[in-house]
């Protein structure tokens, strides 16, 4: 080979090094050492370093890697409560993190009221909405983070509060008995809200990305609009 091809390549190989740095250094940090675009093996050695993280596996599937992460003591702990981590791929790139807890009604609200405050401490004021059916009835409620260029939404989603079944015979009376035990044994962790549990979202995304979707999506719903009020 060549001194002349030799350089050639020491040249390609130096201008491709400086661009994956260049992309990497423009990655849109998520949670923790986590960052958009990596590799689900990127994000495996990162989430290695997360206390309360035990192990973490990259499991290949056909619609993409997913990660296997077990945990020290059920979930990491952030105030009090323990939250497992979702990361999200998309063509094999990390795109998203949701961290997920579930606790009694009284307590993930009081816990949701406090990661609010948390996150509004880092990531600048927030802004609440209110989900709900067409009757007005709480589906949950989000506050979204979008200052910075980590948009950060936190999601209270009330369960249902547990009911027993009566009256069912056969078949049917034993999956009531299944239902009534698993409504029984919610009540009984949760007493003081009849049952009902919530989930705690906290989703973590890339802002300009998320900011681009809204609005592809508000236009869509405008032109449907639109399109319906021509057919008047």
């Amino acid at each position: 080979m060549g001194a002349m091809m030799i350089g050639e390549l020491l040249v390609a190989l130096a201008i491709q090094t400086a661009s994956q740095g260049e992309a990497a250094s423009e990655r849109v940090s998520l949670w923790q050492t986590l960052q958009e675009g990596m590799t689900a093996e990127e994000a495996a050695i990162a989430l290695r370093g997360v206390e309360g993280v035990k192990t973490v596996t990259v499991k290949p599937s056909r619609t993409g890697p997913t990660l296997s992460i077990s945990y020290t003591a059920g979930g990491i702990e952030i105030a009090g409560l323990p939250y497992r981590i979702l990361p999200d791929f998309k063509a094999s790139r990390l795109t998203g993190v949701r961290l997920q807890s579930e606790a009694c009604l009284g307590l993930a609200t009081q816990k949701y009221k406090t990661l609010r405050d948390l996150l509004a401490q880092k990531y600048g004021d927030g802004r609440t909405q209110r989900e709900v059916t067409e009757d007005r009835q709480l589906i949950a409620i989000r506050d979204t983070f979008s200052t910075t260029p980590t948009r950060v939404l936190l999601r209270l989603e009330p369960g249902s509060i547990p009911q027993h079944i009566y009256g069912a015979t056969g078949f049917a009376g034993a999956l009531a008995a299944i239902g009534n035990s698993s409504a029984d044994a919610d009540v009984e962790a949760c007493p003081n809200d009849r049952g009902q549990k919530a989930n705690i979202e906290v989703t973590y995304l890339n802002n300009a990305n998320s900011a681009a979707i809204d609005a592809a999506a508000a236009a869509e719903e405008a032109a449907k609009r639109e399109r319906d009020k021509n057919k008047l």
